[in-house]
């Protein structure tokens, strides 16, 4: 296909760019949206178990947080990324599990709210088992963490974008914004 059919013009292999830049979009929404689903995950695991459960596993899993959250991200995605072979696969997981903490400390925040709350401790003084307690809260409208979510995502893609970039996200031939730059 020649560059005046196509809008973007070809790049030096020949390919559509137009028809590359879209695919790289699809691949590198795919691998935020994955890593942001593996990050809410854990992060609303860890972040409720530590909430409910008191004692030395919330302690153990806060500290966990803590650990976590003290690394700096940037620098632990590079080793990570440099230890294995690149690929997609390993960018998601990769990314996955170096977000989950602001998740985490969000849930453990509004579980320790609701622990707190009048009617919990009321349906507990009537005999109710605390886990019941905690069904009748989760139909509530969409809190800050919806916003978080959605922020969350466009910043996997961005770092995605940059390991791609560096060559220590997702190989060519499958095209990613960050590759494509590249």
């Amino acid at each position: 296909m020649g560059a005046e059919r196509s809008p973007l013009g070809t790049d030096r292999f020949g390919r559509d760019v137009w028809t590359r830049l879209v695919y790289g979009g699809r691949v590198s929404l795919g691998v935020g949206v994955l890593a942001v689903l593996l990050s809410i995950t854990l992060g609303v695991a860890v972040g409720a178990l530590a909430g409910y459960w008191r004692g030395p596993l919330a302690l153990t899993l806060l500290g966990a947080h803590d650990f976590a959250l003290a690394l700096p991200r940037v620098v632990l995605l590079l080793l990570l990324a440099a230890l294995w072979r690149p690929s997609t696969a390993l960018v998601v997981v990769v990314l996955g599990l170096t977000g989950w903490m602001g998740v985490a400390r969000l849930v453990y925040g509004e579980v320790r709210a609701l622990a707190a709350r009048p009617f919990v401790e009321g349906a507990v003084a009537l005999g109710a088992r605390r886990c019941a307690c905690w069904h009748a809260t989760s139909c509530r409208t969409p809190s800050p963490g919806d916003r978080r979510r959605r922020l969350a995502s466009a910043t996997r893609i961005m770092l995605e974008a940059g390991l791609s970039y560096l060559g220590l996200g997702v190989q060519p031939p499958t095209p990613s914004w960050g590759n494509m730059i590249a």
